[in-house]
């Protein structure tokens, strides 16, 4: 599992998501303002400057606020070009 350090805005490896807390973000995904993808997410600098990075700071801000230091977000934290990786992410939203 990936999550987005919102500090940094780095996506990190987790191999045990219990012994990390997050936010996730619940969304509707924009067509209009394009989202930001796993693949995108692996040069953060350069995704911060798209338009649907808002979403992905907004979050991370919020998440500072309610002192967490990672979010996951679908778009961004699931590499679904791994159909082991999208498997295990669409299991896990039944835990």
């Amino acid at each position: 599992m990936h999550l987005v350090d919102t500090h940094t805005y780095c996506l990190m490896e987790v191999a045990d998501e219990i012994a990390k807390q997050y936010a996730i973000l619940s969304h509707q995904w924009d067509k209009k303002t394009g989202e930001i993808t796993f693949r995108d997410m692996q040069k953060p600098n350069e995704a911060s400057e798209l338009k649907g990075f808002v979403k992905i700071r907004k979050t991370c801000k919020q998440a500072i606020k309610n002192r967490l230091r990672y979010v996951w977000v679908d778009i961004c934290c699931i590499n679904k070009e791994s159909s082991a990786e999208l498997n295990e992410a669409i299991n896990s939203t039944y835990r």
